[in-house]
C-alpha cells in the first residue's frame, strides 16, 4: 500500500475508529478482517496481506461474506481503540488499544499492520511482548525508515526539487527510491516529455489531497494493490475515482481486490473436492474394469460344470482339452488345464472363482453406482463455483462458499487451513471414506482401527 495513500486513509478513518471496540478478528489468507463497533454500528477493517495486496480498507460488509475464516488475534477482542496512526513514516498502520481485564486491570495493546512489499503482516503486542501475528513481516521493509527517512507527506518543495534534478526515474537515487510514498506512477503524471518533473505542481497536488480541498484518483501501472493518489484526470492502466476522501477510495479498491481474490479462495476451498473427484474418476475406471472381469463368472462356472461332466474321460496331466459344450449342443469348447494339478482341484477352484466373481460383480456394481452419484454431485458443485458472473456480490459469494462447505461436510472433507498460534495445522483431512448403502446403513472404510 502506498504510504501517501495510507496517510490520508488514516486521516479519513481515524474519527470512525478511535473510541470504537474491536470484535473477534478473523483470518483466511490473504484476508484479515477486524470487526469495529461504534455508535454508528458495525464496520470492518480489512487488511489484504498477500498478493494482490498488501492493502487496507474499511467496509460495511465483509468482502467475502460467508467465508469460514478462523478467529485470530484473539487478545484484541473487546479492546477499545485509543489511537490510529502511521507508524514511523513507513507503510505500517498502528492501532493503539486498551483492554480491561479483571486480573490485570487495563492492558495497553498495539496492533501493527505491515503493508509494504508483496507480503504483509499483522502483529499484536503488549509492550515488548508479541502476543500473536499473522502473515509474514519483511525485514527489508522494517529497515526502510532508517535508510529512507524522507516521506512525500512532509518533504519540502526544495528537497523534492533537489532529488528531482537528476531526471532519472529508475535508478537507485531516483526520487521514488529516496522519498517514501513517492511512486513512479505519480512522477510520470507530473513529468514532461523531456523527463523534467514539475515539483511545484506535485507539491500543490499533495497539499490539496492532504487537506481534502481537491478530488483525486487512484492509479497504478501494475497490480491493483499498488494504487497511488494522482490527479483524477490522469491516465493509467488501473484508474479509480474521482474521490474526495480516502475511506471511500480504499473501499472501492478493496471491492476490486475482493473480486480478484474471491476465485483464488474458492479454488482453495474447493481443492479437497477436486482431489476427491480425481480419485473418483480413477475409481470409476477401476470398478468398470473389475465389473468387466467379474462378468466372466458365467464362463468360469460353465467350464467347471463341463469338466465335472466329462471328468472320467479326461486323462491326467493334460494341458488343454476339447470337450462337447453341454450348454450348446453340437459345439465344442477348448479348456486350458494345469498338468501339475489334479483335475478335481481345478474344478473346485473354478467353482470358487465363479462364486467370488459373481459376488464381486454385485458389490462392484453397487459401489460404482455410489461413486458415480458422488462424482456427479461434486461436479455440480465445482461447476457452480467455476461459473463466470459479471461480479459476485456478498450474497452470491456466500452461496458459493455454502455450497462448497455443504459438499465438503457431506463427503467428510476439510480444506487446508493456515497454521494457528501453536504452529499446528487446523483439522486434518479425514483418513477414511464413507459409503452410503441406503437410508439406514453406511460403511466407513479406513486404513487402521
Amino acid at each position: 500500500m502506498n504510504l501517501f495513500l495510507l496517510h490520508i486513509f488514516v486521516r479519513d478513518t481515524r474519527e470512525r475508529l478511535v473510541g470504537a471496540h474491536v470484535g473477534a478478528p478473523t483470518w483466511y489468507p490473504p484476508l484479515l478482517t477486524i470487526p469495529i463497533d461504534n455508535a454508528a454500528g458495525r464496520s470492518h477493517l480489512v487488511a489484504v496481506l498477500e498478493s494482490p495486496g498488501p492493502f487496507c480498507f474499511c467496509t460495511e460488509v465483509p468482502p467475502l461474506e460467508g467465508l469460514p475464516a478462523g478467529e485470530r488475534l484473539g487478545s484484541a477482542t473487546g479492546a477499545r481503540i485509543e489511537d490510529v496512526a502511521v507508524h514511523e513514516k513507513d507503510r505500517v498502520l498502528r492501532i493503539d488499544m486498551s483492554l480491561q481485564s479483571a486480573h490485570r486491570g487495563a492492558d495497553a495493546l498495539t496492533l501493527l499492520i505491515h503493508l509494504y512489499r508483496s507480503t504483509g503482516a499483522a502483529v499484536l503486542s503488549r509492550g515488548d511482548s508479541i502476543l500473536e501475528s499473522v502473515g509474514r513481516r519483511s525485514r527489508a521493509g522494517a529497515r526502510r525508515t532508517q535508510d529512507q527517512p524522507r516521506s512525500l507527506v512532509d518533504v519540502s518543495a526544495d528537497a523534492l526539487s533537489f532529488f528531482a534534478t537528476a531526471g532519472d526515474l529508475t535508478g537507485e537515487a531516483s526520487p521514488q527510491r529516496v522519498i517514501a510514498g513517492l511512486d513512479r506512477t505519480l512522477l510520470k503524471v507530473f513529468s514532461s516529455q523531456h523527463g523534467a518533473i514539475d515539483t511545484d505542481a506535485l507539491i500543490a497536488f499533495r497539499d490539496g489531497v492532504l487537506d481534502g480541498s481537491i478530488p483525486f484518483g487512484l492509479a497504478s501501472d501494475g497490480r491493483i494493490g499498488n494504487v497511488v493518489p494522482v490527479p483524477h484526470d490522469a491516465s493509467a492502466e488501473f484508474m479509480f475515482g474521482p474521490f474526495h476522501n480516502a475511506r471511500e477510495a480504499c473501499a472501492t479498491v478493496g471491492a476490486a481486490l475482493g473480486d480478484e481474490i474471491a476465485p483464488r479462495i474458492l479454488t482453495d476451498l474447493a481443492r479437497p473436492l477436486v482431489r476427491r473427484n480425481a480419485r473418483n474418476k480413477t475409481l470409476v475406471r477401476n470398478l468398470e474394469r473389475d465389473i468387466e472381469k467379474a462378468g466372466q463368472h458365467d464362463q468360469v462356472r460353465r467350464e467347471a460344470e463341463i469338466l465335472a461332466a466329462f471328468q472320467s474321460r479326461i486323462p491326467a496331466g493334460q494341458s488343454d482339452v476339447e470337450l462337447d459344450d453341454i450348454y450348446r449342443p453340437g459345439e465344442k469348447i477348448q479348456i486350458k488345464l494345469d498338468p501339475a494339478e489334479s483335475l478335481q482341484a481345478q474344478i473346485d477352484r473354478r467353482f470358487r472363482k465363479a462364486t467370488k466373481l459373481e459376488r464381486s460383480l454385485t458389490h462392484a456394481g453397487r459401489r460404482l453406482e455410489l461413486v458415480r452419484k458422488e462424482r456427479a454431485e461434486i461436479e455440480e458443485v465445482l461447476a457452480k463455483v467455476a461459473r463466470k458472473t459479471p461480479r459476485d456480490g456478498p450474497h452470491e459469494m456466500a452461496e458459493r462458499v455454502a455450497s462448497i462447505e455443504s459438499a465438503r461436510k457431506r463427503f467428510g472433507l476439510t480444506a487446508k487451513r493456515d497454521r494457528g498460534p501453536s504452529g499446528r495445522r487446523g483439522e486434518p483431512e479425514r483418513t477414511f471414506r464413507q459409503l452410503d448403502l441406503g437410508p439406514d446403513w453406511f460403511v466407513l472404510v479406513g486404513r487402521s482401527n
